[in-house]
């Protein structure tokens, strides 16, 4: 059997999919596929890149996806969301309903072991309710409740249903009772409750076991199920450990997420890291960035000839973003742009160091931020690998730069997250 993942953004489509390399099935994201390409894929993952799209371009992206999975024959398909709720989650999963034309859509973006939890329909991180966490300000896609199926609403008409913690709690009699219930009143699409790993097994395990033909909606907390409960295992995995090296690594982080800024501030710590931060206002002029770029090019490469890790961001204080969110302004880009053009800039400056510089691996943090990477250096996807750290992938770079490469979604990981990656690039054991 086999898996096909639709994700709306590249560090999304890297955590869920590595769900699947982990336990042995060979899993690659792939940016544009051919049916050549994927003949003989037991997993696949499309990145649409549609999170910050206007809706009806989302639609458009996911169902074509969906519509191309469909006619490669993988009978699994598994819609991924993002786990902090940004996004257009309503237009996608109308769009995965109306081409896959499934009984129930079945959402659960939990991933409890990761501080995702839904609670009577809510969406908590860390035990914060989403909307009062910094994702309430994000650049491109800002939540403003936690209120799963109102945010769905906003996008669809489609009802939902809720399957509730004490449903799952009281067993598969119950939640298939209430599956009937909702498949006679024409509700199709189903939210349910994870406050645990073993509620968010629960689910989909019993979700399989009623027999129903199911659309999965969820992030990579519920991908993680998908081989134990089909019953998927591929012996052909691709060996995750980086051979043993001394280059050092570069590090690109986009994100002005606060965890990235603690996991930057102990990466950069260590004695042998050279951060380099770019202004993120001169990026944005036409007269300037280009200056910028090679001044930070030119510091890389010093840094890389005695032997340092290199640490390239842009400033992320709140100041500098307010001065380049108004620099654009009167420059004439909307907010969504400035954070687009940023991340373009970055990519372009990855693309010069790698031309010139033989690195032992790359960190990429914001799926923005890795999505334009690999667009400038001319990457058609990302073969995985395994994990380094719940819902951070280890992966090799397809394309021109075979190069091994970690991507973290800005808010995942822990402050020890980028000197773990650099050492797993440079050889350590997982």
């Amino acid at each position: 059997m086999r898996i096909g993942i639709i994700a709306d953004d590249l560090t999304g489509a890297n955590d869920s999919g590595v769900q699947l390399s982990r336990r042995g099935l060979q899993t690659s994201v792939r940016f544009d596929v051919s049916d050549n390409d994927i003949a003989a894929e037991k997993a696949i993952v499309l990145d649409t890149d549609s999170r910050s799209l206007q809706q009806t371009e989302a639609y458009d992206r996911v169902r074509r996806a969906a519509r191309f999975l469909k006619e490669n024959h993988f009978p699994v398909i598994y819609k991924k969301i993002d786990s902090t709720l940004r996004g257009n989650l309503g237009a996608e999963a109308d769009a995965t309903y109306d081409e896959l034309l499934p009984d129930f859509v079945v959402i659960a973006p939990a991933y409890p072991k990761n501080g995702r939890k839904i609670v009577s329909g809510h969406l908590y991180l860390h035990d914060i309710p989403v909307n009062e966490t910094e994702i309430a300000n994000d650049p491109k896609c800002p939540v403003d409740q936690s209120d799963v199926g109102h945010v769905f609403q906003k996008q669809t008409n489609r009802p939902i249903g809720h399957i509730y913690k004490q449903d799952l709690k009281n067993g598969f009699d119950t939640v298939k009772a209430k599956m009937d219930a909702f498949l006679k009143a024409g509700i199709p699409y189903l939210l349910f409750d994870s406050e645990t790993e073993e509620e968010l097994r629960a689910a989909a395990t019993f979700v399989h076991q009623s027999g129903y033909n199911i659309v999965w909606l969820g992030s990579a907390g519920l991908a993680n199920y998908l081989p134990d409960i089909y019953h998927i295992k591929d012996n052909h995995s691709m060996p995750a450990k980086v051979n043993t090296n001394a280059s050092p690594v570069l590090l690109v982080a986009g994100s002005v997420s606060s965890v990235t800024r603690k996991q930057l501030e102990a990466f950069l710590y260590h004695e042998r890291v050279e951060g380099i931060m770019v202004t993120a206002a001169l990026l944005l002029s036409e007269q300037t960035w280009k200056t910028e770029i090679a001044k930070a090019a030119a510091k890389a490469k010093t840094a890389y000839s005695k032997g340092y890790h290199v640490a390239i961001y842009p400033t992320g204080d709140k100041s500098a973003v307010n001065e380049a969110q108004k620099l654009g302004e009167r420059l004439g880009y909307e907010k969504a742009e400035v954070s687009t053009l940023i991340v373009q800039r970055l990519g372009y400056l990855t693309n010069l160091l790698l031309n010139d510089i033989s690195f032992s691996g790359i960190i990429l943090t914001g799926g923005d931020t890795a999505k334009q990477v690999c667009t400038s250096i001319g990457a058609a996807g990302i073969q995985l690998l395994d994990e380094i750290e719940t819902g951070i992938p280890l992966g090799k770079l397809i394309g021109r730069h075979e190069i091994h490469a970690v991507t973290k979604a800005g808010a995942f990981g822990t402050e020890e997250t980028f000197i773990k990656a650099a050492k797993i690039l440079q050889g350590a054991d997982l």
